[in-house]
């Protein structure tokens, strides 16, 4: 039985751009490649890992079919191929509870501005610019349909406004048909069917099969960052998604649990994973108060501000860590 060296494919950040994904694979030829059919991805040969650093959404016309291509993998190697969980992944976890009717309902002036963005627009000014570019007579109050409070996430909290567009554009491919019949009600439901618990979503499906860390022999893979403030660290179940108060940061020992050895603190933050998407899924929306939902530690987790700048998964590029420490 012939034997092979252990090769690693590394790709993350693709962002719905399937077509350089594509050719990405191409030069991974050793590793990974499409099959016969060219509708599936393959490993090459037994010794060949995969590993997706995350961020599988929000730049291309390719969120659902990237997802597709990375779940189906997976699910045929599950111990062969890794998908990290990326910001950009696990902030969409926001929708089932931000664009639940009575979310949609609130005025329009208790809807907080993003508070990691300084220089965000409040959803009135969004729905003021909305409302003058369309001109419509009933200004901001015509404006604030359920379509711009999601273009309101997408553009203003989300950072990626040509999304709407983009999922336009891929479910007129998925369909068949051209963009223009795909109505902007097809893309909000879209948009929510893809991350409620049971709806059948596959970009839920790529969540629920995704780690926040994995370790291939002595090499660790973040989507974000390790460093010494972050190392060893893996936030409470009870963490807001907010900005912490003044003298959080003296409350590390609380806020955080930390492990010493690195395969404790992977299989630790893994678990915190489950655990949070468990939560989601039992709780996707906000209780009466809106004073909870499901999932809040992962939105946390996902955002360095409510990580006192300590999160892994945020706003750094991916980073590989030798793991003896």
């Amino acid at each position: 039985m012939a034997r092979y060296p252990v090769e690693v494919a590394y790709c993350t950040d693709v962002e719905g751009n399937l077509s350089y994904f594509e050719r990405w694979v191409e030069t991974a030829a050793r590793v990974l490649r499409f099959d016969s059919t060219g509708k599936e991805l393959e490993l090459v040969h037994d010794g060949a890992y995969f590993v997706y650093g995350g961020d599988v959404c929000d730049n291309g016309p390719g969120d659902l079919r990237l997802c597709q291509l990375l779940v189906s993998l997976k699910r045929r190697h599950p111990d062969r191929v890794a998908l990290l969980s990326g910001n950009r992944d696990l902030n969409k976890l926001r929708m089932t509870a931000e664009l639940e009717q009575m979310d949609l309902d609130r005025p329009m002036d208790e809807i907080a501005k993003p508070y990691w963005d300084v220089n965000a627009l409040t959803l009135r000014q969004h729905l003021e610019r909305v409302a003058t570019q369309k001109g419509l007579p009933g200004g901001v109050d015509e404006a604030n349909t359920r379509i711009e409070r999601l273009k309101y996430m997408l553009q203003c909290t989300m950072g990626c406004p040509k999304s709407f567009e983009f999922r336009r554009e891929e479910l007129g491919l998925l369909r068949q048909v051209p963009a223009a019949q795909v109505t902007d009600d097809d893309v909000f439901e879209s948009y929510l069917r893809e991350v409620t618990p049971g709806a059948g979503g596959i970009m839920r499906a790529y969540l629920e099969s995704s780690s926040l860390a994995a370790l291939l022999g002595n090499t660790l893979f973040v989507h974000g960052a390790v460093d010494a403030r972050s190392m060893g660290l893996v936030p409470v179940d009870t963490t807001r998604f907010e900005m912490p108060p003044p003298g959080s940061e003296a409350q590390v020992g609380t806020r955080f649990r930390r492990y010493e050895t690195v395969a404790a603190w992977v299989v630790a933050l893994n678990d915190f994973l489950r655990r949070g998407l468990a939560d989601h899924a039992k709780r996707p929306h906000w209780d009466d108060a809106r004073s909870t939902r499901g999932g809040e530690a992962l939105l946390a987790a996902q955002n360095r501000c409510a990580m006192l700048g300590r999160s892994i998964i945020a706003d750094r590029k991916s980073t590989r860590l030798n793991s003896s420490h």
